[in-house]
């Protein structure tokens, strides 16, 4: 089974073509075209890793279904608020540099090893 998947460096709009490869557990797809986090009707529910870096992406979804995300990768992209992540206990490494971040909120309890807000608006 496919498990890992790197889309980078594309036009991408969406991760619909990743549709029913449940058995993902790395998805790099930075540089592209994407506005939205894991567009897809039926999410790899043991995704470890998702770099969504250097994208359009505005707001982070609830991302509770992902039980065992590590690695949360969305730097470069336009986000203005933290969200979606309050149940991602196993999240360890978190990259939200370069957004447009005013206010560091919607962190806690989380078990983050690495974070990144540099080039925030903070």
């Amino acid at each position: 089974y496919l498990e890992r998947v790197d889309l980078s460096f594309n036009s991408l709009t969406s991760l619909k073509y990743l549709n029913g490869l449940s058995f993902l557990t790395r998805i790099t797809a930075s540089h592209n075209q994407l506005t939205k986090v894991l567009d897809i009707k039926q999410p790899p529910l043991s995704l470890d890793w998702l770099d969504l870096s250097n994208n359009h992406i505005t707001v982070i979804p609830d991302l509770s279904s992902h039980l065992h995300l590590r690695v949360l990768k969305l730097n470069s992209n336009k986000l203005t608020h933290i969200s979606g992540l309050q149940r991602n206990r196993a999240l360890r490494v978190l990259d939200l540099s370069e957004n447009l971040i005013e206010e560091v909120t919607g962190l806690d309890g989380l078990g983050l090893r690495e974070l990144y807000l540099s080039s925030n608006l903070i």
